[in-house]
């Protein structure tokens, strides 16, 4: 995004932690990038009566470190939009100055994250407090689907109802970015998740489908990506060792990888034959877009934000959540036919090339910040 729109002309800057404890600005590809340490401040410079029920320091001191940078960047050229994800609520304090045009963007919430999986202590409370304070008082807000709108309106009270503006995620061609295509030495099929094995992802869904798979097709392989030192709810086992305890017989056709990096990642798209990802919740679902990149087709649900990235029965297939049956049917018609894996390749390749480039997306932003300033002036 930051790329993107200042390939267009205009002076970025983005702000975030340093994680060498060295403070500095950089240049990176047309953007300024400030990498910033956490300042303690005095809690009078903090508190707002609307939130300090249930107090926490550490994290109003990260909110106030950045809104301190926003106010250097400003000294030196006149900040136009000050833009930030919901997650963090990292634009909270610049809210309160009138200077600024606070866009604040939706991305999953921390209590859909939270929710079933964690422990929600004090502080999770506290930055759920901060998160609905934010949405209700700010009056420019991005939502990347329908369905991620509708989500905070429900947790919050319609906190967005009437001043949220939809522009669809998009993503620079990654496909670009392989360095190595590994011809295909076999008629193995591979079958691909990428995220955190977590509940949200619907992995204990893939799992009850793998030993049907496996016994019908000899070269069907199953590979996850991400994550994968997660407890399953209510256990102390990962998924991955939950997987290994019961279904031991496939531990040959099965391949964990834990965390690898994104250019290990964009390789496992680059080589699969199927994207899979049958999750509870997906605010839009950058990860199927990111498989239509490389023409792979991809199973999700049919729920959330991921019909309006995933095309049903054109670039894909959508199928029921929390129904094992409905993914080990879809799984059998793609690896039963590779034309129709072929064709839905295809079409997720040129949907991703008409509907969500970066270019696209941050023509959309440009066009909204116009609008915002036109308003203000």
């Amino acid at each position: 995004m930051a790329r993107e729109v200042a390939k267009l002309g205009h002076q970025v800057h983005v702000i975030t932690l340093t994680r060498d404890n060295i403070e500095r600005v950089d240049f990176e590809e047309n953007v300024w990038v400030h990498r910033i340490k956490v300042n303690n401040y005095p809690k009078s410079l903090l508190e707002y009566n609307t939130v300090n029920d249930n107090f926490n320091q550490n994290r109003m001191n990260t909110l106030y470190s950045h809104y301190e940078e926003i106010l250097k960047i400003n000294k030196k050229c006149k900040v136009d939009v000050v833009q930030t994800p919901i997650w963090d609520s990292l634009g909270f304090y610049a809210l309160f100055d009138t200077r600024f045009n606070l866009v604040t963007t939706l991305h999953t919430s921390l209590k859909t994250v939270y929710e079933g999986i964690y422990h929600i202590n004090e502080e999770v409370e506290f930055h759920i407090e901060i998160e609905e304070y934010l949405l209700n008082k700010n009056k420019f807000i991005v939502s990347n689907s329908k369905a991620i709108e509708k989500q905070y309106n429900q947790y919050y009270n319609d906190a967005c109802e009437g001043k949220t503006f939809l522009i669809p995620h998009g993503l620079e061609d990654i496909s670009k970015l392989v360095k190595k295509h590994d011809k295909k030495l076999s008629d193995n099929i591979e079958i691909l998740f990428v995220g955190r094995l977590e509940h949200r992802k619907g992995i204990d869904i893939i799992f009850e489908c793998i030993p049907y798979i496996c016994q019908k097709y000899n070269n069907v392989i199953f590979r996850f990506s991400g994550d994968d030192t997660i407890n399953m709810p209510n256990s102390e086992k990962t998924y991955k060792d939950y997987f290994l305890s019961k279904y031991n017989e496939f531990k040959d056709r099965v391949i964990f990888e834990g965390y690898i990096s994104d250019e290990e990642i964009i390789n496992r798209y680059s080589n699969c034959d199927i994207f899979i990802a049958p999750s509870r919740f997906e605010s839009f679902g950058l990860i199927f877009l990111e498989a239509m990149i490389f023409s792979k087709p991809v199973i999700g649900t049919n729920v959330s934000g991921i019909p309006e990235a995933v095309s049903d029965g054109v670039s894909g297939i959508l199928i029921e959540d929390e129904n094992s049956e409905d993914l080990k049917n879809a799984l059998i018609k793609l690896i039963e036919n590779k034309d129709i894996r072929e064709s839905m390749g295809k079409n997720g390749r040129r949907i991703y090339e008409e509907k969500f480039t970066a270019e696209i997306m941050a023509n959309k932003f440009i066009d909204y910040y116009k609008n915002i300033l036109k308003c203000r002036s």
